[in-house]
C-alpha cells in the first residue's frame, strides 16, 4: 500500500506518496488535474516521474528510495551507483506553482555525465481522455501546454528547469523507450511533457538540478508565476503546540491532524482514494469546526460559502464546485439527505463559542435558486442561480432548522434519501422513514443554536427550538430506545433498523454516543445505551470499533447501497472512524474515563505501529488517520479511505478538548482534562485570540479550572 502525501494551497496542490511522485492539480483536484490521478494501488501514481540515465540504463529515482514527509515538504534520499541523490518537493503557501528540487553528490573516485529527466503526463482536464488534443509551445525556455477542451477551466501549464540548457520530449512513447532526442512539441496522440537536463559531475561534488511546474488560467499568467520562487510556509493566526509524555499524541496534535484537515479537507479535497474536488455541505462543515481552533477566518469564509449553497427552501446543494464563472462555474446537486443543513447551525454556534464574533449573523448573502426535487426525484445535479435578494447569516441558519423539522409518524426527523450515513439511501425512500439519530443530532444544534437567538433578543424563536428539541428527544426515548439501547431509524413501512431482534445492524453506534452528546434526559439510559456499545462493536486486541454490526448481508432489510459494499467494508459494519471518535467524546462526556482512554487510543493510528500483528493488517500511513477499517474476514483489520476523511477534524476536537481538556472560548480558557495513565500532565503553549498562553497542566486534579483571558501575556500553571 503506498503511503502517500499532500503538499498543498488553496488553490493548488500535489499528492506525492514513499514511492512515486504522483499527481498535481489547481483549482479543483478533480475537474482540473494537471497529471493524472490513477489511484492503483498496485501501479501507484507514476503520472509524474524522475527518470535517471546513467549511460544505457535508467532509473525511476523515487521508487525505492528513503521518503521523509512533512507539511514543508516531501524528501526522498536515494542512491543510484555512486550517486547520492535528494530530492525535495515543496508548494508554497500561496501560488499555483511547484519546485522539485534534486541534489546529486557524485560518491565516486571519477568523473560521471548523467541525464535526468521530469517527466509528466498532461492532462489539464478531469482525466486523460482528451489529453492528445493538448498544445506545446516554446517561450523563453518555458515548455507551456494547453489544453482547449478543457470546458471546466481555462488551462495553461509550464514546466521549466534552472539549467541553462535542456531538451524536451513530448512524445511518451519515445520517452519510455529511451528516445529523448525527439524534442517534437505536442499534440500527440499519446503526448508527456518532459524536461531533460544532462549533467557532468566530478567526484565528490554536487550538483542541484530545480524543475518548476505552474498552472494559470492565461499564458501570461503562468509565464510570469514560473519565475516566482517559494514564500514562507503557511501559518494559521491561532496555534496549540503541546508536550506530552506521549509522542504520538504531540505528533498529531502539533503536526498531522491540523494538516490532514486543511491539506486534504479544505483545500486539495482529495486523497489516495478518492479526487473528488467538490465541497461537501456537511463535510466541510464539520472540518471547520475543529480547525477553527487555529483559524477562524477559514471557518468563517466556508460558513459563507455553505450559506450562499442553500436554496430558498431551506435546503442545501449536497456537494458542488465551484469553478472560475468563464469556465463551469457553480454546479451541484440537490438531494433528499436530511442532516445536511443541520450542520450550518451547529457551525455557526461553535464559532461564535469560540471567538465572541456574533457579527458573522449580520452578514448577508444570496440563496440559490432551482425547482424543487419532483415526486419520485432523489436528487439532481444542476447549475446555480443566485437570488437577487439576500439575507443574513442568521436567517440561513433558522432557514435550515425549519427545513430540517420534518417529522414522521413517531415525531421522529424524516430520513430521506440518507442521514449522515449517505448509504441508508433507501429506509426512507417513499418519504416516511425516520432516523433516531438525525432526531437526537437535530434536537442538539436547536438547543446550541436557541442560545443565539437568545443572545440576539429573539426570544420567541429561541423557546421555539427549545420546545421542538424537547419534543424530539422525549419522542426518541418513547419510541427509539430498544431496551439496552437505541434504535437507529425507521424504514418506510415502520419496521425497525438496528434493533436488538434485527437479523443484521443489530446495533448501531451513533445513535448510542449522540444519546450523550444530545444530552438525553434518562441518564440511566445514556449510560446502558454506551455499555452495549462498548460491549458489542469494540475489538480492543485488533484496535476496530464497529459502526454496526453485523453487516448487512442477506436479510430481507434493505437499506440503501449501504448493502451493495462487502460484508465488513466501509460503512457497512467496518469502523468508520468518525463514528468511532463521536464514541469516544460521548463516553467523556459521561465521564467513563476507562471506556474513552481504550477508545482514544485504538483510533490513533500511530499506535497501531506499536503492535506487530495490528500493522501487517492495517497496512495504512501512521501519520494520517484513515476513514475506515475492514471488518470483512479476508482483510479483517485493513485500512481504508486514507487521508481524505473528515475524522482527522474530530479527533483533533477529542484529543484537544476531551483528552487535554482544553477548551477556548472568545475570552477565557477552560481546562477539564481526562489524561490516560501513560499522560501524568502536559504543557501547552497556545496563541489565540492575539493573546499568547502557557499551559502547565500537573495532574487530573486540574478540573474544572477556568481562567479569564485578559491580559496579552498568561502563563498559566495547574
Amino acid at each position: 500500500m503506498p503511503w502517500c502525501h499532500i503538499l498543498s494551497n488553496p488553490t493548488f496542490g500535489t499528492l506525492v506518496s514513499d514511492k512515486a511522485l504522483g499527481f498535481t492539480w489547481a483549482i479543483n483536484s478533480r475537474e482540473n488535474k494537471l497529471t493524472p490521478w490513477y489511484n492503483d494501488t498496485m501501479r501507484d501514481n507514476t503520472g509524474e516521474m524522475l527518470v535517471l540515465k546513467l549511460g544505457d540504463d535508467y532509473y525511476d529515482i523515487i521508487n525505492g528510495s528513503v521518503a521523509e514527509f512533512s507539511p514543508e515538504y516531501a524528501r526522498y534520499h536515494s542512491t543510484v551507483g555512486k550517486f547520492n541523490i535528494i530530492t525535495t518537493i515543496t508548494v508554497p503557501s500561496k501560488g499555483m506553482i511547484k519546485y522539485i528540487d534534486v541534489e546529486v553528490t557524485n560518491s565516486g573516485d571519477c568523473q560521471k555525465s548523467f541525464e535526468l529527466a521530469y517527466y509528466v503526463e498532461p492532462t489539464l482536464s478531469f482525466s486523460r481522455k482528451n489529453s492528445r488534443h493538448i498544445i506545446g509551445e516554446m517561450i523563453d525556455g518555458v515548455l507551456l501546454l494547453h489544453n482547449p477542451f478543457n470546458v471546466s477551466v481555462s488551462s495553461h501549464m509550464a514546466l521549466a528547469s534552472c539549467s541553462d540548457s535542456f531538451e524536451i520530449c513530448c512524445d511518451r512513447a519515445s520517452l519510455l523507450c529511451g528516445r529523448w532526442e525527439n524534442n517534437t512539441l505536442p499534440p500527440f496522440y499519446d503526448n508527456c511533457a518532459s524536461i531533460i537536463v544532462k549533467k557532468t559531475i566530478e567526484p565528490q561534488k554536487t550538483q542541484t538540478i530545480s524543475y518548476a511546474m505552474a498552472f494559470a488560467t492565461t499564458k501570461n499568467g503562468v509565464l510570469k508565476l514560473i519565475e516566482i520562487k517559494p514564500k514562507e510556509k503557511y501559518t494559521p493566526e491561532n496555534s496549540i503546540q503541546i508536550e506530552t509524555s506521549d509522542k504520538s499524541v504531540d505528533a498529531l496534535v502539533n503536526t498531522w491532524l491540523p494538516w490532514q484537515t486543511v491539506s486534504s479537507r479544505l483545500w486539495g479535497r482529495t486523497g489516495f482514494f478518492q479526487c473528488g474536488g467538490a465541497y461537501g455541505f456537511r463535510d466541510q462543515l464539520q472540518d471547520v469546526c475543529g480547525y477553527m481552533l487555529l483559524s477562524p477566518k477559514t471557518a468563517k469564509r466556508h460558513i459563507f460559502r455553505c450559506c450562499a449553497s442553500q436554496f430558498e427552501a431551506g435546503d442545501v446543494f449536497h456537494w458542488w464546485h465551484t469553478l472560475p464563472s468563464n469556465g463551469a462555474g457553480k454546479k451541484g446537486i440537490r438531494t433528499r439527505y436530511s442532516d445536511d443543513m443541520v450542520w450550518l447551525p451547529y457551525t455557526v454556534f461553535q464559532y461564535i463559542l469560540r471567538t465572541g464574533d456574533y457579527s458573522i449573523l449580520e452578514v448577508k448573502i444570496s440563496y440559490l435558486v432551482a425547482d424543487e426535487l419532483k415526486i419520485g426525484q432523489k436528487d439532481n445535479y444542476i447549475d446555480a442561480r443566485y437570488t437577487d435578494y439576500k439575507e443574513t447569516v442568521y436567517s440561513h441558519c433558522a432557514k435550515a432548522l425549519d427545513r430540517a423539522f420534518n417529522l414522521g409518524k413517531h415525531s421522529l426527523v424524516k430520513i430521506g434519501s440518507g442521514d449522515w450515513n449517505d448509504g441508508y439511501s433507501n429506509v426512507g425512500i417513499d418519504g416516511e422513514g425516520e432516523s433516531v439519530w438525525l432526531s437526537q443530532f437535530l434536537a442538539h444544534t436547536m438547543n446550541l443554536f436557541s442560545a443565539v437567538c437568545t443572545e440576539r433578543n429573539d426570544t420567541t424563536l429561541a423557546q421555539k427550538y427549545k420546545n421542538s428539541a424537547s419534543e424530539l428527544l422525549n419522542a426518541v426515548d418513547k419510541h427509539g430506545y430498544d431496551g439496552e439501547y437505541y434504535l437507529r431509524a425507521f424504514f418506510d413501512d415502520g419496521e425497525k433498523m438496528g434493533s436488538k431482534n434485527s437479523d443484521e445492524c443489530r446495533i448501531d453506534s451513533l445513535p448510542q454516543s449522540f444519546s450523550a452528546i444530545a444530552n438525553m434526559p434518562d441518564k440511566q439510559r445514556i449510560n446502558s445505551a454506551l455499555n452495549a456499545a462498548f460491549d458489542n462493536l469494540v475489538d480492543k486486541k485488533q484496535g476496530i470499533i464497529k459502526l454496526f454490526t453485523p453487516s448487512f448481508d442477506k436479510s430481507h432489510q434493505e437499506p440503501g447501497y449501504v448493502k451493495g459494499y462487502p460484508t465488513g467494508v466501509r460503512e457497512n459494519g467496518g469502523q468508520y472512524t468518525h463514528a468511532a471518535v463521536w464514541f469516544a467524546i460521548a463516553t467523556a462526556l459521561e465521564n467513563m474515563p476507562d471506556k474513552f482512554f481504550c477508545l482514544t487510543e485504538l483510533i490513533n493510528p500511530i499506535k497501531k505501529y506499536e503492535n506487530k500483528d495490528v500493522a501487517e493488517k492495517y497496512l495504512l500511513e501512521p501519520y494520517y488517520i484513515a476513514a475506515d477499517i475492514y471488518t470483512n474476514e479476508d482483510a479483517y483489520g485493513r485500512g481504508g479511505w486514507s487521508i481524505y476523511t473528515g475524522t482527522a477534524s474530530w479527533y483533533y476536537q477529542l484529543l484537544v478538548e476531551y483528552m487535554l481538556g482544553i477548551k477556548l472560548s472568545s475570552d477565557s480558557i477552560s481546562v477539564t482534562p481526562m489524561l490516560p495513565p501513560n499522560i501524568d500532565g502536559y504543557k501547552a503553549d497556545i496563541k489565540y485570540n492575539d493573546k499568547a498562553i502557557k499551559l502547565h497542566v500537573k495532574s487530573n486534579k486540574s478540573n474544572g479550572k477556568i481562567i479569564k483571558l485578559t491580559q496579552k501575556n498568561n502563563v498559566i500553571e495547574l
